[in-house]
């Protein structure tokens, strides 16, 4: 038989060595606390065009974005630069993208957080759930108002289904435009959502973005991982505030959650023990609760 390229060949996908499994571990591999400036810049960019044979050029302001210093948080400061700097010290491992929401996702990239974009946001969403499952660290992704957030659910849905701590983060125009006929991209996202998150807010008030981060944070980082899911009206993102005292309850992430966890009566380990010494052949099932608990 004649052979024939494979479907992928024809289509020019990427080479060997530029598979989706492999960016997602360097992506995870940045973690947190271990991302140069740089690294806040659209990784995808940095594939060379002739791999792909697509003869895709790197628009210029790639470069310009990769060379910019991280932005370090001070007053006057935006709702949205406030809620960057929540996530910021709560270390927020990355953040998974598509445009719109533009006021969220530029001020999580200028301070610091590794930054994707991509096409669509329902691949992105997940996107995010792959890295946290991988990384085992808090990841958000992002959509703007309307159809983009929609194209999100599956994905959320399947977070939820796995247990996993995803920040879905999302824009929804703005309360002086509710209640009109032009509703094409509007809609309350809450009730969407229901049964497919931990915790959700819609947040409409600029001077209590920081405390509904916090709100956020307990929920992912506590108790059984799921989905939360926050969506920001423009008159809580943008405007300005001079000094923390614009913000209400400015807490210490120490004083909105609590590092200590839970764990099992030491009489009922030893018993474990017992079990374990008189078995010929022992089998640990450890799931999602071992992982995030770093006791692997």
């Amino acid at each position: 038989m004649k052979k024939t390229k494979t479907s992928k060949q024809s289509e020019g996908m990427p080479a060997e060595g530029l598979s989706r499994r492999k960016f997602m571990k360097s992506a995870a591999a940045l973690g947190a606390g271990g991302v140069a400036a740089g690294a806040t810049a659209a990784t995808f960019a940095d594939v060379p065009a002739e791999a792909s044979g697509r003869g895709i050029t790197r628009p210029s302001n790639f470069d310009q974005i990769a060379g910019a210093p991280i932005q370090e948080f001070k007053f006057p400061a935006s709702g949205a630069d406030v809620f960057a700097r929540a996530c910021k010290e709560e270390g927020l491992g990355a953040l998974f993208c598509c445009p719109g929401n533009y006021s969220i996702i530029t001020a999580l990239a200028k301070h610091g957080i590794p930054t994707y974009g991509g096409r669509t946001e329902g691949p992105m969403c997940s996107a995010a759930d792959a890295f946290i499952r991988v990384s085992g660290e808090v990841a958000a992704a992002s959509g703007t108002e309307g159809p983009g957030f929609t194209n999100m659910i599956c994905a959320i849905a399947a977070a939820n289904a796995s247990r996993t701590p995803l920040m879905v983060l999302a824009s929804n125009m703005s309360l002086g435009g509710d209640d009109t006929e032009a509703g094409l991209q509007r809609g309350y996202q809450q009730p969407t959502t229901e049964g497919l998150k931990k915790y959700g807010k819609r947040i409409v008030t600029a001077s209590r973005v920081h405390e509904y981060a916090g709100y956020a944070f307990r929920q992912l980082k506590s108790g059984v991982p799921r989905p939360v899911h926050l969506d920001f009206v423009s008159e809580a993102v943008r405007p300005q505030m001079r000094d923390e005292l614009d913000i209400e309850r400015f807490h210490d992430l120490s004083q909105y959650r609590t590092e200590a966890v839970a764990y099992p009566d030491p009489k009922q380990i030893a018993k474990a023990v017992d079990l374990i010494k008189k078995s010929a052949r022992p089998i640990i099932v450890a799931s999602t609760g071992v992982f995030y608990s770093h006791a692997c």
